[in-house]
């Protein structure tokens, strides 16, 4: 998944995979989508429960995340 908004401050790189979790740079009100703040939270639940890994890399304004795994 890739997006192209804000970006995040490193000092919320803890904070960002907890259910509810928006930054203070997310889009709300008028033009917002009905974010909840849980789709990171959610991605990261099904990585574990299917032994993934999940990785966010945060380069100036464009967000990475990157989802693996293992095949057996």
């Amino acid at each position: 998944m890739k997006d192209d908004g804000l970006g995040f401050n490193h000092e919320n790189i803890k904070e960002i995979f907890k259910s509810f979790y928006q930054g203070k740079n997310s889009k709300q009100g008028k033009n917002s989508k009905g974010s909840f703040g849980l789709g990171l939270a959610i991605s990261e639940i099904l990585c574990k429960k299917h032994c993934g890994n999940i990785h966010i890399n945060n380069l100036n304004s464009e967000f990475l995340v990157t989802v693996s795994f293992s095949i057996e």
